[in-house]
């Protein structure tokens, strides 16, 4: 019987142990999700931290940012520099050209508060950090169109275009089309308040440039998901109240970017001048006449592509140069050069009457620089241009030449020599050459290029 009962007490013994041991394991268990949340909590911060995290770069002492948008109308083909040295993502770069997302992206100003870079073959819009605005630039994508329909909870608008500004006519669906011919496209407008927009209504839709289902074989509507921004005009024939719809999105702050503060200084925007080798001056009187730009032209190229007489359109150029005191005869030159004496090719095209390639930047499509509505405007706009480099006097006619307020010091460079660096970027073979310098001191710049074939030029001889 004693032996019974110890028996069962030993098991008594046993089994609460068991249970204790059990129990301590299940609080174990339950103690160890919590650092398991602290874990994800911290994955959670890590990528909320690296959204906020904005490409930025530092040009002229000025911290500019991404806007998240792209330009599809750059006035001009020059580059005002390049992106050279970079640190790491999120970090403030601490020199001039110094980006936190990589090197080797050239860009342009547009103003003092706006730069264009080039990135993935689109010119990203970047913004002074310290410009509150949000002012969208007139290089942004933008039409006209006619509300057909509006899907209030898709949050679409389906349009038909009405009128399409020329700069973007080389784009999709745009390009070698009637406008009125063209099927409706659909809109995205989810972020915006889509009952603000009626059946009739006349609205300017700025967008990133891109549209879907652009093929006319099919039946569906063509679809633009990326807007900035919408004007709803009234639908009265005045139309001299206009609404802007901004995309709702929230702006970038400072501490988005970086931990610190920093000064701003007042940019320079101009690349500084280079020692000039040789001094032909852009700013005088031709010395070749158009009777010589003519057969030097014709024995270059026997049918040059141009849409007026030869010897009006050589005429231009003396009389255009005379007109603002610039040497028509080596612009024509520079023409030749830019254009492969008129033969084309490249990224400009004939129609456009761009002769001095503005617009047409580096690995840009065809079409997209400047167009002018006649030769004659072609060649003025050249003429601007070269004035404004070389000369402070104003002009003796109404301006035509999309870049040249974005020049802001006038009369900087005189020389023809000079203009590898600013007209055209780099301005010299870079396998060839180290440097600017290097290529001007062997005389095989831009300018350079130029003035060999003015020298052709001057020697021809005509009754």
């Amino acid at each position: 019987m004693k032996k019974m009962i110890l028996m069962l007490v030993f098991c008594f013994i046993v089994s609460f142990m068991f249970t204790a041991c059990n129990g301590n394991k299940a609080d174990k268990k339950s103690e160890k999700p919590t650092p398991k949340v602290v874990k994800v909590k911290k994955k959670e911060n890590e990528k909320r931290e690296k959204k906020l995290v904005v490409r930025t770069l530092k040009v002229n002492g000025r911290i500019y940012i991404d806007t998240g948008r792209v330009a599809s109308a750059i006035t001009c083909g020059t580059l005002d520099g390049e992106i050279m040295s970079s640190v790491k993502r999120g970090e403030e770069p601490k020199k001039d050209n110094e980006s936190n997302f990589g090197v080797g992206y050239g860009y342009q100003f547009d103003g003092e508060d706006t730069l264009y870079v080039k990135i993935a073959k689109e010119w990203v819009i970047f913004k002074d950090i310290a410009i509150s605005s949000d002012i969208i630039p007139d290089t942004v994508a933008h039409f006209k169109a006619e509300v057909l329909k509006v899907f209030n909870e898709k949050g679409v608008l389906r349009v038909k275009v009405k009128s399409v500004d020329r700069r973007f006519k080389w784009l999709k669906p745009f390009r070698n089309s009637d406008v009125s011919k063209l099927k409706p496209i659909d809109v995205d407008i989810v972020n915006f308040n889509v009952e603000k927009y009626k059946v009739g209504n006349i609205i300017e839709i700025w967008y990133d440039g891109k549209v879907k289902y652009t093929r006319p074989e099919t039946s569906f509507p063509m679809r633009i998901d990326t807007v900035y921004k919408i004007n709803n005009f009234a639908v009265s024939s005045d139309r001299k109240n206009v609404v802007e719809h901004h995309k709702v999105k929230p702006k970038p702050k400072t501490t988005t970017v970086f931990s610190k503060s920093y000064s701003v200084n007042k940019p320079n925007n101009e690349i500084k001048s280079s020692k000039n080798i040789g001094n032909t001056s852009i700013i005088g009187v031709s010395k070749c006449s158009a009777a010589q730009l003519k057969k030097f032209l014709l024995s270059k190229n026997k049918k040059p592509k141009i849409s007026v007489d030869i010897d009006t359109f050589c005429n231009y150029w003396i009389e255009e140069g005379k007109i603002e005191g610039v040497r028509g005869d080596i612009a024509f030159s520079q023409a030749c050069h830019e254009t492969g004496y008129f033969s084309y090719g490249g990224l400009v095209l004939p129609e456009q009457n761009n002769y001095s390639g503005i617009g047409a930047t580096n690995n840009s499509k065809v079409g997209k620089g400047a167009w002018f509505d006649i030769p004659q405007l072609g060649v003025r706009a050249t003429i601007q241009h070269l004035k404004a480099y070389a000369s402070k006097e104003p002009l003796k006619q109404a301006c035509i030449d999309p870049r040249y307020n974005l020049i802001k010091k006038h009369g900087e460079v005189p020389y023809f020599e000079d203009l590898g660096g600013r007209w055209a970027y780099p301005g010299y073979n870079k396998q060839k050459y180290n440097s600017l310098e290097e290529a001007k001191k062997n005389y095989d710049s831009y300018g350079h290029f130029i003035l060999k074939i003015y020298d052709e030029l001057k020697k021809v001889k005509v009754d």
